[in-house]
């Protein structure tokens, strides 16, 4: 076994058995067991044990559960778990939240607030979210700053992704799918011995589907999916207390860009205004009206080396890796409408070589411990490309004006009316103006961590522990092209060498207590850390060579986990008080004189409450429901934000709950069955930003899951799935480039602020049927 983790000795020390779990998502009933639940293996704590014995809120999806739940990548997974959401501005621009810990940082070098680890390689950026989710072993979901174990310091939460390992015996998978829009999807997987000591995997997957939004401008269908993703292992076991695991992933995409609709359906208003965009009224979600179709190119490579070598009462573990990645995008339109009044693309270009040498204790005794060291190195290179565009009819022409014209006057300007002596004497204020900015950080880390557990009884443990990182990162870069008072007041401005470097220790202790085998109550505290960054797409010249504070967390948590009335009834109940400080964020604030920052909060606190519940009802049906509610405040943020004292962070989430009903009859021949899902989510914020403005609200009224199918003791299986039955429109982004669209009109429209949403959507109705062979096994 490939990666090994060793099971902590304390505890109920109940038998560990693969079984499949999800917040809302799909389980197994021990069959022929009086309904009971089965137990679910975790490595949240980097050892092998029960989801049930770990004093830390997690969320676990079997291989069964992802392919059940359609999870092909992380917006699916988000609309899985109800406190965790995802806000996508771009294919490059990808950021989740979780408890409040959440980014809207976008430029090189910049960490997420939610990790991403994938066989214990690091991804961690706001592009390494586009990516695929096939292979999959199991996806755990850690809820809550993560600073002691994993190789990254996280402040929200973690999401730690394991792949299968080849086996000692052949076996495999192929399933293939059709469906609505063009949908065809085909994977595969087989695992086979080479020799007595060497086996060897290899699974692919390849997915396409035609866009769901039709561009009325171009004729073309665009928000496609066209990728394929082939992952290779060899795993030598030269000795019993020896082994080797290499793994080498390619994954490839050439697809449209993404749809953006200048007006939301939600507030439809007559918009004549627009006319001189070429902009047609239609209240149609799903036809766009943009002047390009846009692309996105990426391609990447990971190339990893897990050594394990076991001693008399310790085992020690060398991880290095090695991640190539690039994506290349065409500008396309952020306002939604024919003309390229502001369009952007956002390349990137990451190198990233990481070492991890870990040790950990196998003695079995009442103490447990691990520690170790990792290294990172990232050289990432960001190309952002943008056009803008600011007719002198719009507001974005009078801040273009004041910033570029002299005779630009105060009131004209308060009045959204440009000079008609600008008109004359600068044209090239009003005309389309395309720059670019070229930033490239090398980002240094080195950490030591150790943590430990000692069973102080029979009943109560202990766990402590901590980690040091320092990390560095230096910047060099340009902005090219013309004056644009948004992103580019200095074209020509040359950054190199700007430097900085910030360290810090981070903790966590926990108590827990199992008064029963079926009981346990826990008590955490913890802190986060994430690394400064800087940014060159700001307003202001003074602060694209200094980087942003780091972000830090201090986080509470007490919880307990339960089983009830013969293992019939699991729930899991955690409270939590996450407060951060220095929250890094990204802010456009037009109002207050065009400011586009990126820069810290003072202070942010989000408190709530999470419950999973699974019940098995009878042998053959079970109940899944989850729930959150969640709190936020925020306070000392820069007057310039425009942002009010007491706004919660992105992505706090009030209310939210998913429930499932999962029917299953085995029989001789095989296993017939039926999910359903169900998720709901109040409104909030996607951005950090003013509650009382409604670009950048979401919220999902209900969207609605479910598939039947039959898998036969031969091996093969049929589906027949669905997804986002109501077909809600359910907004993953949204845009307040109101400026961009808009003059003197909006004075006495101010309605129009309201349509002017630019919003994205999540995939419409899906539905489709699959198909799977199996064979061999373990």
């Amino acid at each position: 076994m490939a990666r090994r983790t060793f099971t902590r000795s304390a505890g109920a020390g109940a038998s560990l058995s693969t079984a499949v779990v999800a917040a809302g998502g799909v389980l197994l009933v021990a069959p022929g067991a009086n309904a009971e639940i089965e137990e679910v293996t975790v490595t949240a704590e980097r050892r092998e044990e029960s989801v049930q014995d770990v004093p830390v809120a997690v969320t676990a999806f079997s291989a069964e559960a992802v392919e059940r739940l359609q999870i092909d990548d992380f917006e699916d997974l988000s609309l899985q778990i109800p406190n965790f959401s995802v806000n996508t501005f771009s294919k490059t621009r990808i950021n989740p939240a979780l408890r409040g810990g959440s980014s809207s940082l976008v430029s090189a070098g910049a960490e997420q607030a939610v990790g991403l680890f994938i066989d214990d390689v690091y991804y961690g950026g706001p592009a390494d979210f586009a990516i695929e989710l096939f292979d999959v072993e199991r996806i755990e979901v850690l809820r809550g700053p993560q600073g002691t174990l994993f190789g990254r310091n996280t402040t929200g939460g973690l999401i730690n992704v394991v792949t299968q390992d080849p086996g000692d015996s052949l076996e495999g998978r192929v399933q293939a799918q059709l469906g609505n829009y063009g949908l065809n999807q085909l994977g595969a997987y087989i695992s086979f011995p080479i020799a007595d000591e060497l086996a060897g995997s290899i699974a692919f997957q390849s997915r396409q589907r035609d866009g769901t939004s039709f561009n009325s401008v171009t004729g073309n269908d665009v928000d496609n999916i066209n990728r394929s993703a082939v992952r290779a292992k060899l795993l030598w076991t030269p000795a019993d207390d020896l082994e080797f695991e290499f793994a080498l992933s390619r994954s490839r995409a050439d697809e449209t860009g993404i749809a953006r609709d200048a007006v939301s359906a939600e507030a439809f208003v007559d918009l004549d205004v627009l006319a001189d965009q070429n902009f047609l009224i239609d209240d149609d979600p799903r036809t766009v009206q943009q002047f390009s179709d846009g692309r996105y190119v990426s391609e990447q490579w990971v190339g990893s080396l897990h050594v394990t070598k076991d001693f008399d009462s310790v085992t020690f573990q060398s991880i290095t890796s090695f991640r190539s990645f690039d994506a290349e995008q065409e500008p396309i339109s952020l306002g939604g409408v024919p003309t390229p009044i502001f369009a952007i693309a956002d390349g990137r270009d990451n190198e990233v070589l990481t070492q991890e040498f870990r040790v950990l204790s196998n003695s079995g005794g009442r103490f447990n411990w691990q520690a170790g060291t990792f290294l990172l190195r990232a050289d990432e290179t960001r190309f952002l490309d943008v056009i803008t565009r600011w007719d002198e009819s719009v507001a974005g022409g009078a801040f273009s004006a004041i910033f570029g014209c002299p005779d630009q006057t105060l009131e004209d300007f308060e009045s959204f009316i440009v000079t008609p002596s600008c008109i004359t004497d600068f044209p090239e204020l009003f005309d389309e103006n395309p720059f670019s900015i070229r930033e490239n950080v090398v980002t240094t880390s080195y950490s030591f961590y150790a943590e430990g557990g000692y069973q102080l009884s029979d009943k109560v443990h202990l766990t402590a522990g901590a980690r040091y990182t320092r990390d560095n990162k230096e910047l060099n870069g340009e902005t090219m092209g013309e004056f644009d008072w948004f992103w580019n007041p200095t074209p020509g401005r040359v950054v190199t060498d700007a430097e900085d470097t910030w360290d810090a220790v981070t903790w966590r202790a926990v108590l827990d207590v199992t008064p029963t085998d079926d009981l346990l109550f826990y008590a955490s505290a913890a802190t986060g850390f994430r690394s400064g960054a800087f940014d060159m797409a700001q307003s202001d010249p003074a602060l694209i060579d200094l980087a942003v504070a780091p972000e830090d967390v201090l986080s509470y948590e007490i919880g307990a986990k339960t089983r009830l009335f013969g293992n019939r009834v699991q729930l899991n109940v955690a409270l939590f008080d996450a407060t951060y400080e220095n929250l890094q964020f990204f802010v456009n604030a037009v109002g207050a004189g065009g400011v586009a920052t990126t820069t810290n909060a003072g202070e942010a606190n989000v408190q709530g409450v999470e419950a999973d519940l699974i019940w098995a009802m009878t042998d053959e049906l079970t109940a899944t429901v989850g729930f959150s509610a969640q709190d936020g405040t925020s306070k000392d943020i820069l007057p310039e934000a425009e942002i009010p004292e007491g706004t919660p962070p992105q992505g706090t989430i009030p209310l939210s709950y998913t429930i499932a009903l999962d029917y299953r009859r085995e029989t001789p021949r095989g296993a017939f069955y039926v999910h359903a899902d169900l998720l709901h989510r109040d409104e909030y914020s996607l951005e950090f930003i003013d509650n009382s403005i409604p670009q950048f609200r979401a919220d999902v009224d209900g969207r609605l899951n479910a598939n039947i199918g039959y898998q036969s003791a031969k091996g093969w299986g049929v589906e027949l799935w669905a997804t986002n039955i109501t077909n809600e429109n359910i907004v993953i982004y949204g845009q307040d480039f109101w400026f961009s669209l808009y003059g003197a009109s909006l004075n006495d429209n101010p309605e129009l602020f309201n349509a002017s949403f630019g919003p994205r959507y999540a995939e419409p109705r899906l539905w489709g049927l699959s198909a799977s062979y199996s064979f061999g096994g373990r």
